[in-house]
């Protein structure tokens, strides 16, 4: 039987003339108009299967049901085996009905599917995760196909497509498969989309938070006198995953609040500072979902993060108290079951961050529990602010712009604003790293708290691959 990229060559040269020199090489290349019949020729000639990424392009990038995806469906029904990896930016963007049409589609055809958040830039298994190198497929493990985004002018959903049989290409696509199934969240999720219940309307509220900030932002922790350029940057690069966010502590979250509830009372939480209405979000899902009544007050400095949850509880239509505070001033009437704050004591200088930690001891119910995450750098220097490096800045901006080019459709503004709000977020940003536990233990302690839970995790950072402290903790006995 003809080899697959004979076929694919006999094809090609049909359509243009010169492409042997090319195929020699073991290259051909081939237009956006001429992907979906390659596609059909290349996939009716597969013998064993292959896989396949499937980069989300946005909301009116593609059709499920074009030709190019009926082909693989229809090997996949003739009892191929077939893996297609769905990438995307954030969880959030699972539940694009468009998406989901898809996915349904192919596990109905027999694809095994799977999902992997991949915003970052950060090499994998030491295989570079540029955007550019991540739309391939790779059949019989003997071609492979790459597809080259198309100018921002095309009307296609396609890009240019480049197959190749050199074995060096097919070594480096299977590094790159490798390391991509690795951050694979299929097992993260459920038929029944009941996973994605905790997901968040970015695209929606990131534009509305921005203009938001021009006229509420009138300072915080972060700028005593000005926060907007924090504020407005925010929820674009959430949407690309490039701040630290409780989403990158999910499970953490979830199974703390989750753990600790009192089934036979209403829980009262404090959620002491916060960048958007993320962590309200964690908080309504888990207390919905374990069917516990929640009273839950949002306290910032900043007038922009309180209105933002409040459109958000609106929206989940549930009932909040915000409170513009400094959370040193802070004094409620009543004391509460939990007190959460998600990377917020690093916003302090050490001698704030022991004042913060009483507070939250004198806020907190005896039986109460307070759940946070602190950023932790053994390199840092005591009570000195830690602000990015030149390279990093540059770094930060350029992974911005790549990946507001490639989820263009999603994100709604041009990568070089993108790029622009990422620089002036980076120039500005600083805080104050813990060193270690003991640091960190001793902190506690001294305010009269003791760790009831404490984990360390890696996450790929802001500017940097960074380890985060994840931590559960209570008043001590008496």
């Amino acid at each position: 039987m003809m080899a697959s990229f004979e076929k694919l060559k006999n094809y090609l040269a049909q359509c243009q003339q010169g492409i042997e020199e090319d195929a020699q090489k073991g290259i051909l290349r081939f237009s956006s108009s001429q992907i979906e019949e390659g596609g059909r020729i290349l996939f009716e000639s597969i013998q064993r299967g292959g896989f396949a990424t499937f980069i989300v392009p946005g909301k009116a990038g593609w059709d499920p049901e074009s030709q190019y995806y009926e082909a693989i469906r229809k090997q996949a029904h003739k009892g191929k085996n077939i893996t297609r990896l769905f990438l995307l930016p954030h969880r959030h963007y699972l539940r694009e009905s468009r998406l989901r049409r898809h996915w349904e589609l192919d596990r109905a055809a027999g694809i095994k599917v799977k999902f992997a958040i991949t915003s970052g830039l950060l090499p994998l298994n030491g295989v570079s995760m540029l955007p550019e190198s991540l739309d391939f497929g790779i059949w019989d493990d003997e071609i492979v196909c790459w597809v080259y985004k198309q100018t921002e002018s095309s009307q296609n959903s396609f890009g240019n497509w480049v197959a190749t049989n050199k074995q060096e290409h097919i070594d480096l696509a299977q590094r790159i498969r490798d390391a991509l199934l690795d951050q694979d969240i299929s097992d993260t999720l459920t038929s029944s989309m009941e996973g994605f219940a905790l997901e968040e309307p970015l695209t929606q509220s990131a534009p509305a938070m921005a203009a938001l900030s021009d006229f509420l932002c009138k300072g915080d922790h972060l700028n005593r006198e000005d926060c907007s350029w924090y504020h407005r940057a925010w929820q674009y690069l959430r949407l690309l995953d490039l701040v630290s966010t409780p989403t990158w502590h999910s499970e953490f979250y979830l199974h703390a609040f989750s753990g600790h509830a009192r089934k036979d009372q209403k829980s009262k939480v404090l959620i002491s500072g916060t960048a958007d209405y993320s962590m309200l979000a964690y908080v309504l899902h888990v207390f919905n979902r374990i069917k516990i009544k929640t009273e839950v007050s949002v306290l910032d400095l900043c007038d922009t993060p309180l209105m933002i949850s409040r459109w958000y509880a609106a929206k989940r239509k549930a009932d909040i108290c915000t409170v513009k505070e400094d959370i040193l001033k802070y004094s409620p009437a009543t004391k509460f079951d939990f007190v959460v704050a998600d990377a917020f004591l690093t916003r302090f200088s050490r001698k704030e961050q022991r004042k913060v930690l009483q507070k939250w001891a004198e806020l907190l119910k005896g039986t109460g529990r307070i759940i946070t995450t602190v950023r932790l750098d053994p390199l840092v220097e005591s009570n000195k602010s830690v602000r990015p490096s030149n390279k990093e800045i540059e770094d930060f901006v350029l992974r911005a712009e790549r990946l507001a080019e490639l989820w263009r459709e999603f994100v709604l503004l041009d990568p070089s604003q993108i790029g622009s709000i990422a620089r002036e977020y980076a120039e500005k940003i600083e805080s104050y790293a813990v060193r270690n536990r003991q640091e960190l233990e001793k902190m506690f302690e001294e305010a009269g708290l003791v760790f009831e839970a404490y984990e360390e995790t890696l996450v790929k950072g802001e500017m940097i691959t960074t380890v985060y402290a994840e931590i559960v903790a209570k008043k001590k006995k008496k």
